[in-house]
């Protein structure tokens, strides 16, 4: 697929990202025929052939594309992010997304770079278009500034914004219409992180509202307010770090389980596909990290 030159991979999904909603709106609910993978196919496609750059592609069903000897970035590709949530009536949190890295390095085993761009599009739901680039958010293609009152309506469709995420000091602060918590786990570790993690902290909030699902969406989600806590406690695939890296641009603050920044995501590929090395907590500052 030609693309017109753009000079990094997040400008090309800007251009191409309501086109491959549109096709992807189109199967909407669908688990089990295809979908990811050709989704994944057409973002690829997308990307890589530009005369602007030359990209690595990694993607989370399992996309291995290198141009060039020395690519200016990689981006790590979830084509279909939550496509059991649409499945089961939550289009809304069904995107497409990536993110991109620079000052990468590729080996045999895999890839390691920083994050610096991210793009996510819901492909139910509005279509609301959240993106960044070097620490500069966009939402549906208007700049937001970090500093989001909570009086503040967030530019084009998405929902306004309760509360700025600069502003929450405590989760004993927050009522039930001012909060939610939204970590991801697969099945085997659900019960898990409900005792281990969203426990603790309704005792800090029992008004907290929780649950154990996320995507990309739901980190994306703390950036602008929606959701005081998301992310994913339990190592998952970094091909799913779009989102946290947008509400890292919006200004909120994202860490490992361990309170380490993420500064360098290293991606290993295992049996064909990225292996569950990643895991993050987001939450709007330092504060409530640290809670």
């Amino acid at each position: 697929m030609s693309t017109s030159r753009q000079e990094n991979p997040v400008e090309v999904m800007r251009e191409h990202g309501p086109e491959l909603r549109r096709e992807g709106r189109e199967r909407l609910p669908a688990e089990g025929d295809g979908f990811d993978e050709s989704m994944e196919t057409r973002v690829t496609d997308v990307l890589t052939g530009n005369p602007g750059y030359d990209v690595a592609v990694v993607g989370e069903e399992g996309t291995e594309e290198i141009e060039g000897e020395s690519p200016d970035y990689v981006a790590l590709v979830d084509p279909v992010d939550g496509s059991s949530a649409a499945y089961n009536d939550g289009r809304g949190f069904c995107t497409t997304g990536l993110a991109v890295l620079d000052d990468i390095e590729i080996t045999e085993n895999g890839v390691s770079g920083r994050p610096i761009g991210s793009y996510v599009i819901q492909l139910g739901g509005r279509g609301t278009e959240l993106s960044s680039w070097r620490g500069e958010p966009q939402i549906d293609g208007e700049v937001k500034f970090t500093d989001v009152g909570p009086e503040d309506d967030v530019p084009g469709t998405v929902e306004g914004t309760r509360i700025g995420p600069a502003q929450i000091e405590s989760l004993e602060d927050l009522g039930p219409e001012r909060g939610f918590a939204a970590v991801y786990a697969a099945k085997e570790g659900r019960s898990e992180v409900d005792e281990c993690f969203l426990g603790p902290l309704s005792e800090e909030n029992p008004d907290l509202r929780k649950d154990v699902w996320g995507g990309s969406m739901n980190d994306a989600r703390v950036g602008y307010g929606a959701n005081i806590v998301a992310g994913e406690p339990i190592p998952t695939r970094a091909t799913e770090i779009a989102g946290d890296t947008f509400a890292q641009a919006m200004g909120a603050v994202s860490r490992d389980i361990y309170g380490e920044e993420n500064e360098v995501v290293y991606v290993a590929m295992r049996d064909g596909e990225p292996a569950k090395t990643f895991n993050s907590v987001v939450t709007p500052n330092e504060e409530v990290w640290r809670t």
